[in-house]
């Protein structure tokens, strides 16, 4: 589903250079320095990743680690 360098991937803020493009790079090793971030800053209340696609799926569950590697 998710081809590097071609899966447009978007999040709500992005953290210094952990672009949403991360996200979508084909590297799954889940190091810290690898990975997409959204900003941390106080008044954010809610963060998203949208991931295009290019059609519709049926998808049957996406994993994602929050700070300090709690998974959701």
């Amino acid at each position: 589903l998710v081809i590097p360098r071609e899966t447009q991937a978007t999040t709500s803020s992005t953290y210094q250079n952990y672009y949403a493009s991360r996200a979508v790079d084909g590297i799954i090793n889940q190091q810290i320095s690898q990975c997409s971030h959204t900003d941390e800053l106080a008044n954010i209340t809610e963060a998203w990743l949208l991931i295009n696609l290019g059609k519709v799926y049926s998808i049957k569950f996406v994993k994602f680690w929050y700070s300090k590697y709690k998974m959701l």
